[in-house]
């Protein structure tokens, strides 16, 4: 989007009157009036005697609606004052709408609208040239699909996601980071997982849960990695395996047990590789356990 108006013509100054200009062929360029030198009222300008732009001009500046046309197609639609844009600005492909804009003086002030086949995409506003407020995206059927809350430009606020009219996440914004919890949701509007963020990186406790609401499993993460002890479990609240984390590896005893409570096996890792096989557990201590029993 730019505030277009002719450059100013070096030399001496035209006179005043209507001048049409022409290429060698003697088809026109250009076809406007002069007035105290500058161009003012209706102007026309061509490309191989085809029009690419119609607008008002008012002592050498847009003034009024201008017009912007490809391959003899209206592109743009946008009304100037004092060569800056004031008013809806309108973008068009093929004769369909693909983008609404409005400005006041030459900033972008109220709602913005972006289309596809003729259908809404996307609504930001914005104010004084920042987004500001809640910028809405809308599916193929037109049903939202998220919502951004914006404060002079940047994400602040809860965000959503939906499909087909159900929420499927939430992710909280501060300072245009995600900062806060993110949150996503089962067909029944259950949450199934609570992750914390600081500055856009995962940060502290983790919890999952199963279709009921039960938690199923708890990670916990420092600055983006898994760091601590990630413990899976039943609903009941017991717990069927806690694997220590480090660095986003597995580092220390993976201890498993039954549905009891009761320790099955263990096996150790450092850095992510295992240093030994895995151990299970019997009324005697541990035992290299036979994978191969397992198939």
């Amino acid at each position: 989007m730019t505030d277009a108006s002719v450059p100013p013509k070096t030399g001496p100054q035209p006179k005043d009157g209507i001048y049409i200009d022409r290429d060698k062929a003697g088809i026109p360029k250009a076809e406007y009036t002069i007035a105290d030198g500058k161009i003012d009222g209706e102007a026309r300008f061509y490309q191989d005697g085809v029009i690419t732009q119609h607008g008002t001009f008012k002592a050498g500046v847009l003034h009024g609606e201008n017009r912007f046309y490809k391959d003899g197609e209206l592109s743009q639609l946008s009304t100037h004052h004092n060569g800056k844009l004031h008013g809806e600005y309108t973008e068009y492909n093929q004769g369909q709408v693909t983008a609404r804009h409005h400005f006041t003086h030459g900033v972008l002030n109220g709602p913005t609208e972006f289309y596809k086949n003729g259908q809404l995409k996307q609504r930001t506003i914005y104010v004084d040239g920042y987004v500001h407020g809640e910028t809405v995206f809308f599916d193929e059927n037109g049903d939202v699909q998220q919502t951004v809350p914006f404060h002079r430009g940047r994400k602040q606020g809860l965000s959503t996601f939906y499909e087909k009219g159900r929420r499927l996440m939430d992710v909280e914004f501060h300072n245009d980071l995600q900062n806060g919890w993110l949150t996503t949701y089962s067909p029944t509007n259950k949450p199934m997982a609570k992750i914390p963020y600081k500055d856009g990186k995962k940060h502290g406790e983790a919890r999952y849960y199963d279709m009921e609401g039960n938690v199923v499993r708890r990670e916990t993460f420092l600055a983006g990695k898994l760091n601590g002890v990630a413990v899976d479990m039943m609903p009941n609240g017991t717990i069927l395996k806690e694997s220590p984390f480090k660095g986003d590896l597995l580092h220390g005893w993976t201890i498993e047990y039954n549905h009891k409570g009761k320790e099955v096996a263990r096996q150790q890792f450092q850095e992510g590789e295992p240093i030994t096989a895995k151990l299970e557990k019997t009324r005697f201590g541990h035992r290299e356990k036979d994978e191969s029993s397992e198939d």
